[in-house]
């Protein structure tokens, strides 16, 4: 007969294994390519801590000295962008079954006055996959042009009507 609490424990190990090989594995792809920013390099740093840090304390958690849990991840879709060029990327959002249709908010800079309008930003459910893609379209043609800074807005799911991403532009 199995133990729970072992089972439970490799779960979790191999849960944390696959997702730092998934990191290795898409950090070494992009960086092959060229598509690799900083941001993200520091992005999969922290998430690789934050796994090493869960797996662990989870021992000590299933003895009940201590709890620890591993609250999932608000996903966070960064552009660093070159030109004003059209752009798409995908992000793995978890829990999308109860999301039938998505918007994105305008991104605001820092100052909050200015941003890129939701008109240049397409969100879309892929299939029944998990992830969504976001596509920054016509970025040239706003007008007036928003400075170069960096701009955010979260993706707005529904019905459920709470943000189930975010979104980072890093413009030009």
């Amino acid at each position: 007969m199995a133990n729970p609490t072992v089972d439970q424990l490799f779960g979790e190990f191999s849960n944390a294994l696959e997702r730092w090989f998934d990191r290795w594995h898409n950090a070494i792809d992009s960086s092959r390519n060229g598509s690799y920013p900083f941001q993200q390099f520091t992005s999969d740093v922290a998430e690789t801590w934050v796994d090493g840090i869960f797996v662990s304390f989870l021992p000590a958690s299933l003895l009940g000295g201590v709890t620890v849990t591993r609250d999932q991840v608000f996903p966070v879709l960064r552009f660093a962008l070159l030109n004003r060029n059209n752009v798409t990327r995908l992000v793995a959002v978890p829990n999308l079954t109860s999301v039938t249709s998505m918007a994105s908010e305008h991104l605001f800079d820092a100052s909050g006055a200015n941003k890129i309008p939701t008109a240049n930003v397409v969100v879309a459910k892929v299939g029944t996959t998990g992830f969504v893609s976001v596509t920054l379209q016509n970025l040239a043609s706003i007008t007036p042009q928003p400075p170069a800074g960096l701009y955010a807005g979260n993706i707005i799911g529904q019905p459920i009507n709470a943000p189930i991403a975010r979104i980072v532009v890093d413009l030009p």
